[in-house]
């Protein structure tokens, strides 16, 4: 009986299987990243406010509608570019930027006035029958101007030591804590003190003005003297409507010197590694920098190599406004550029505020006005100038001594109170007029004219 013939099986080469292999391998990593897709896409897509039927062009039934513009565009760009996070994620930060408007957040205004030089007639004009003094006068035609800024700075050019030092006589100075009634009343709320007559009355002289300050008037912002070296190297910034203004003052020189061998942190002489040190704190707690030189005391009407060398120094530091007193004479206002690109305003000299000197330019101060303005972006000066103040003096007494010492605004300064002028005793030539020329003659050189992205 014949047996069946078996059938030979065809044998499949290796390349067959390794393609068998590897097709069912794609196939289920298709599968796989179908799932995922249905998954995750979808919520993908939802980051970013869009749907499927969205991106394809189909109206959706959502109640919330997707952005429009920009915003879409970077989102939509961001989602279809997710192999390039980083250049997306610029992309749609610049976009993002470029259409958030600017908005004004807080806004201040600011004055300050030159050296208030208190030598003997300034102090003896505060003077009352009774033996007391008050200097109510002395501040009387500024006070409305005074009190409508937010903040009000003055340089108190002589150490108020007390009336226990006597009266000034000579080229030391001095006057009594009195006068500090009167500054406050008038809205002055920021004192400048580091210059070189601070020290006229030794440490105890000036301990004596710091103790008043703080245990009087502690909402007063005392600058540029330090009862220790810590307060030396604290940046001294204050919360003003919102906006954290820094504030620094400085002299370059001090009559005498004595106190600073034992205490050096007495005041704020000027020191570019400090300076760099403290602006830069400033920049990590403030918005906006203010630095008070007190510098170029021989100057005159024409701007220092001192003050302007300084004065690039400290906008190439980021100071954003630099405000000088110290030559007795109003000087030039200008903006400067710093070394970043930075603008920084700078008033060379406001001249003295009041002072009993016998020259006529010596009559003469200066106002700066600034606004500073703070918004989601940047806090910058958005309006600036330079006004005029004239220190009137008259009513010499028997003792020698002019009774009133005043200051007026220029807007209201007239030529009949120029007539009756102590200072014709010296200079017979003195009148309005010629105050005037001296007034034109610093605003031709300043410029005051915003620069453009400051």
């Amino acid at each position: 009986m014949a047996g069946k013939k078996k059938k030979n099986k065809k044998r499949s080469d290796a390349g067959t299987v390794i393609f068998r292999m590897v097709g069912a391998e794609l196939a289920v990593i298709a599968a796989v990243l179908v799932v995922l897709g249905v998954i995750f896409i979808p919520r993908i897509l939802n980051s970013f406010g869009v749907s499927i039927p969205q991106l394809l062009g189909i109206s959706g039934t959502s109640e919330t509608e997707a952005p429009t513009g920009p915003t879409q565009v970077a989102s939509l760009t961001t989602a279809a570019a997710a192999s390039t996070p980083a250049a997306n994620e610029a992309e749609s930060e610049i976009a993002v930027e470029d259409n958030t408007p600017e908005e004004q957040q807080a806004q201040i205004s600011l004055t300050a006035v030159g050296d208030n030089l208190m030598r003997r007639s300034g102090t003896l004009s505060g003077l009352q029958p009774d033996g007391t003094y008050n200097y109510y006068d002395n501040f009387v035609n500024v006070r409305n101007s005074f009190r409508s800024a937010d903040l009000t700075v003055l340089s108190q050019d002589t150490v108020m030591a007390g009336t226990e030092y006597g009266v000034t006589e000579g080229n030391l100075y001095t006057t009594g804590t009195e006068i500090g009634d009167s500054m406050v009343d008038a809205g002055i709320n920021v004192v400048t003190a580091a210059n070189n007559h601070i020290l006229d009355m030794g440490a105890d002289g000036l301990n004596n003005m710091i103790n008043y300050w703080h245990g009087t008037y502690p909402q007063v912002t005392l600058l540029g003297v330090n009862q220790s070296s810590s307060e030396h190297q604290d940046p001294v910034v204050i919360d003003v409507s919102g906006i954290k203004v820094a504030m620094i003052n400085y002299t370059t020189e001090s009559n005498v010197t004595d106190a600073l061998d034992s205490e050096p942190y007495l005041i704020n002489l000027y020191d570019e590694d400090w300076l760099t040190e403290i602006i830069a704190s400033c920049r990590e707690e403030a918005d906006f920098i203010i630095v008070f030189p007190h510098w170029g005391h021989d100057a005159g009407g024409n701007i220092s190599d001192e003050e302007q060398e300084q004065a690039q120094f400290l906008a190439d530091q980021g100071a954003d406004l630099v405000i000088g007193n110290g030559t007795g004479v109003v000087q030039p206002a200008m903006w400067i550029d710093g070394e970043e690109g930075n603008h920084t305003l700078v008033y060379y000299s406001l001249g003295d505020f009041q002072s009993t000197e016998d020259k006529t330019e010596n009559m003469l101060g200066g106002q700066a006005t600034v606004t500073i303005t703070k918004t989601n972006r940047r806090t910058y000066i958005s309006n600036c100038a330079l006004g005029f103040t004239v220190t009137q003096y008259a009513d010499q007494t028997e003792e020698g001594y002019f009774d009133t010492v005043t200051t007026f605004l220029w807007s209201d300064y007239l030529d009949e109170m120029a007539e009756n002028h102590g200072i014709l005793a010296w200079e017979p030539d003195f009148s309005k007029s010629l105050l005037d020329t001296l007034r034109k003659k610093v605003l031709k050189k300043s410029n005051l004219t915003i620069p453009e992205g400051n």
